[in-house]
């Protein structure tokens, strides 16, 4: 849930950090179920690649393989 993770993400933030859900959207706290889909925090350099990744995984699991490197 959002407030699970807020802190969290404030120092993230404060420390330069680039903070989204794991989709790569910004985190939109008082939403009106209070949940976030993940969470990625990592360097602004960083960020896009660790989200391709992300992306990457998820595609795999979605055609049914444990991790990218399976298939």
């Amino acid at each position: 849930y959002e407030w699970d993770i807020a802190a969290a993400a404030l120092i993230a933030s404060e420390a330069g950090a680039t903070v989204t859900d794991a989709n790569g959207a910004p985190i939109r706290f008082n939403g009106p179920d209070g949940q976030v889909f993940g969470v990625l925090a990592a360097a602004p350099r960083l960020h896009p690649e660790v989200l391709a990744l992300i992306r990457q995984w998820a595609a795999g699991v979605a055609a049914g393989s444990r991790s990218p490197d399976n298939g």
